[in-house]
């Protein structure tokens, strides 16, 4: 298995009333790319291939699946990031 790596990313999201999260899209090396669906959530979850964890979302975006999460740094600070075969 190729080795991964946690790449910070934007993300332009919804916050419903409730709190709830849903990522709409992703901009990543300057590129914008929509999420077409959400496939998985899972509130807490630890990366098991880069470390790391919080909110995880399994995506599809132009076909391809991947795993993005939302990860807490400190009160009330959060950021955003990918798997990826790139540091």
């Amino acid at each position: 298995m190729q080795r991964m790596y946690k790449r910070y990313i934007e993300v332009e999201m919804l916050v419903d009333k409730t709190g709830e999260i849903t990522p709409l899209a992703l901009i990543w090396d300057g590129e914008r790319y929509e999420v077409d669906k959400i496939i998985r959530h899972k509130p807490q979850c630890h990366s098991q291939n880069c470390g790391g964890g919080g909110e995880m979302f399994v995506v599809q975006i132009g076909g391809a699946t991947r795993t993005i999460y939302y990860e807490y740094m400190s009160p009330g600070k959060f950021r955003w990031f990918i798997e990826s075969l790139r540091p």
